[in-house]
């Protein structure tokens, strides 16, 4: 059967928006950290940053494990083997703390040794140091979070999820209010509070997720605290999809945190400023990413299901669904980018230096319009190692040399990794697009 675009847009629609109110208000929490980090002082605005650098692409590339079970289990709902999903879980759920135990033993690692790696100013390496060391203690609440709602979303129940966190924003928003400031007679921590709500807030989210899933159908059917037989297969298939997307997510994190830091030599107002702007572009980022994963989830259904062609129609208007999105995203930012940076900073320099690099901003987000919805795509046909080489050349072959040269021999300054950015995601862009087209054409019955 040939889909329209108005019929799949609807479908894509049904996956995504409750998974983009899921990514938005996850970002949203991370903007909170950010703002009232800022709000407290520019210094612990510099330290957040700087601990969001260390420890964000670490756990990113380690939870690319978990993020290969979505498509494990929507290619099995497609095969209709309910039995088989439940065990995919089961072991997806050990895999989630092995997972977070292996994050908090790395970031702990690299906190310990964190003047080996760059040299800031004493007060904003506390503030990291202890961001990083309060982060630590939700990082396994956080994994088995991020494993449910890989589950609970490829049943077609993403707003489920997005009403849990969304009612947990604004207790993330008290909890920042009261360590951040020292309100309600709480410890005045600064930034280092900042870390400290995120952990709470993501334990109660993960308490919450578990009641849900042990006492709610159709979800208590698949009885997740039944002891099982661990099966090294699974593990190892989850393994297999999920080591090459967590090392391509670590590819991505590692580059724009490796730029955090060396931008870390231009001062503090540019380091706050540049955080400023990778918080904004997180958040569009969120519609995109939402966007990719409801295009794994609904085109790894299809082909469990046995429907390539169908698989491939919803390929083709996810991407072109993509351009249209970002390009009306591109517009409004491009009018309230002065608005944005009142956000971030009361500061009348930290503003003007964030309205700068939100005019690269524009010209990233075309590029990922096509990137990020593509890797989704990839993910369902289980193309992950091809998906990391993307990463590989784009980020690390193209991306950072292109920074590094305008930045040490043209004099270009902060600005110079923000060029890099926009010429490796375009790279990546048109490989993406390529690889795609050989898939179907190779692999799949033509339309």
């Amino acid at each position: 059967m040939k889909l329209s675009f108005a019929v799949a847009s609807k479908r894509i629609l049904q996956f995504m928006l409750p998974i983009l109110l899921t990514m938005l208000t996850v970002a949203g929490m991370n903007a909170i950290d950010i703002i009232m980090s800022g709000h407290a002082s520019t210094a612990d605005l510099a330290g957040v940053s700087v601990g969001n650098s260390i420890w964000f692409p670490i756990y990113t590339g380690f939870n690319g494990v978990i993020i290969a079970l979505t498509t494990i289990i929507a290619h099995l709902l497609g095969q209709n083997k309910p039995q088989e999903v439940s065990t995919a879980l089961k072991h997806g759920l050990y895999l989630a703390i092995l997972t977070g135990a292996a994050i908090i033993f790395f970031i702990n690692l690299i906190i310990s040794n964190i003047n080996y790696f760059i040299t800031i100013e004493p007060y904003v390496q506390e503030v990291a140091v202890g961001y990083i060391r309060a982060i630590s203690w939700g990082v396994i609440p956080l994994c088995l979070c991020n494993t449910l709602r890989q589950f609970i979303e490829a049943l077609n129940f993403a707003r489920i999820i997005s009403l849990v966190y969304l009612s947990a924003l604004p207790l993330n928003a008290l909890i920042n209010y009261g360590l951040i400031f020292g309100n309600w007679g709480l410890p005045k921590l600064g930034g280092i509070g900042a870390g400290y709500a995120t952990s709470i807030t993501y334990t109660i989210i993960c308490l919450i997720l578990l009641i849900i899933i042990t006492q709610q159908q159709p979800f208590a059917s698949y009885r997740i605290f039944q002891i099982i037989r661990l099966d090294y297969r699974i593990f190892f298939e989850q393994l297999r999809l999920g080591l090459p997307i967590g090392f391509s997510i670590f590819l991505e994190m590692s580059i724009f945190s490796l730029t955090a830091l060396i931008i870390s030599k231009f001062g503090t107002v540019t380091i706050a400023a540049n955080q400023a702007a990778f918080s904004a572009v997180t958040i569009i980022y969120m519609f995109l990413l939402s966007l990719s994963i409801a295009l794994n989830i609904i085109i790894s259904y299809e082909l469990g299901a046995n429907n390539p062609v169908t698989a491939k129609q919803f390929a083709h208007y996810g991407l072109k669904f993509s351009l249209f999105l970002s390009l009306a995203v591109i517009v409004l930012l491009f009018f309230t980018r002065a608005q944005v940076a009142a956000l971030y900073s009361n500061d009348p320099t930290v503003q003007i230096l964030i309205q700068d690099f939100l005019v690269y901003v524009l010209f990233y987000q075309l590029a990922d319009a096509i990137l990020t919805p593509s890797q989704g795509i990839l993910r369902a046909y289980k193309d992950v190692n091809m998906a990391f080489y993307i990463a590989l050349i784009s980020y690390w072959l193209v991306c950072f040399p292109i920074g590094y040269i305008l930045d040490n021999y043209y004099n270009f300054g902060a600005v110079a990794y923000w060029n890099g950015f926009v010429c490796g995601m375009s790279v990546g862009a048109l490989i993406s697009l390529y690889r795609i087209n050989y898939l179907q054409k190779t692999s799949l019955p033509k339309i």
